[in-house]
């Protein structure tokens, strides 16, 4: 028996305050599936710490009012009553394509401070759950909880960064610094005229589940950051983007100890969200 699967359109609700800088923070997502007459969406608690954390000089009133708008306008159009029940109508191929180019329509629009992503589609044969799904992945980035994987992306939206900054071309990839007896696999360098490695970029990844394996994880890269050091093969400018717990009192404090480790090594550590000083930090010249 084949199952029924229909696409759906969906788009993440962007908070961005600044345009100039065009960085943002995923508040939620909207999606609609013309075929069934679906839409629905899900949006972020009006109090979340990571939107103060992200943008601390922005008025908290001015992102939950902006929120709670756009929550009465998407509850007006919600339309999931006769989702998947037996005998229900399907729409003609001139009416799904209206619909098609009105969530588009509604994709386009740019409050003061709320954007929507360019509108993507994927197969689904149950919309609610895929809308649950998407929120998970998209404003929860519940693709970063594996913590190996996790570093792994950190490096790829770096990379990313380090080009849309024009400074990707001063940067080798995967290169190991130390000596024979001694080196450290790291995914940034900047080599100077005398080939040393003058500046390096590994971000960390601290946001674990429990205080025990931030301290492990953390503590890993700060023994063989000292042993560089002490062997005087450690960069000039060491630059560590981490990503840290948004909660739990005992995660945070670890994720701070490790931080000042790497600090008193002489490492410069940054959040890795804070695109600003990480460009600032990323700039090399030769």
């Amino acid at each position: 028996m084949s199952v029924e699967r229909w696409v759906l359109n969906y788009a993440a609700v962007r908070f961005m305050p600044h345009r100039e800088t065009a960085e943002f923070v995923n508040v939620g997502v909207v999606a609609a599936c013309p075929e069934i007459d679906f839409f629905d969406f899900k949006l972020m608690p009006r109090r979340a710490a990571r939107v103060r954390k992200f943008f601390p000089e922005v008025d908290r009133d001015i992102f939950e009012k902006s929120l709670a708008a756009i929550d009465v306008d998407f509850k007006t159009r919600r339309n999931i009553g006769k989702l998947l029940t037996e005998g229900c109508e399907d729409l003609s191929t001139a009416s799904a394509r209206a619909k098609v180019e009105e969530f588009t329509s509604l994709m386009r629009r740019r409050e003061s401070i709320l954007h929507f992503s360019e509108p993507r589609t994927c197969l689904t044969d149950d919309p609610q759950a895929k809308v649950k799904d998407l929120y998970d992945r998209l404003v929860n980035r519940s693709f970063a909880k594996t913590p190996e994987y996790s570093e792994e992306v950190m490096q790829r939206r770096l990379n990313d960064h380090l080009r849309e900054w024009k400074l990707r071309k001063l940067y080798k990839l995967n290169k190991k610094i130390g000596d024979h007896d001694f080196h450290v696999m790291l995914p940034f360098v900047a080599f100077g005229a005398s080939q040393r490695a003058e500046q390096a970029i590994k971000p960390l990844n601290l946001d674990r589940s429990e205080p025990t394996t931030i301290y492990t994880h953390g503590d890993e890269w700060v023994v063989r950051f000292r042993r560089l050091k002490k062997r005087s093969m450690l960069p000039a400018r060491m630059i560590v983007p981490i990503v840290r717990p948004e909660a739990d009192v005992s995660r945070i404090k670890a994720a701070d100890d490790i931080g000042k480790s790497l600090s008193e090594i002489g490492v410069d550590v940054v959040d890795f969200n804070d695109l600003t000083r990480l460009h600032e930090l990323a700039k090399f010249v030769a």
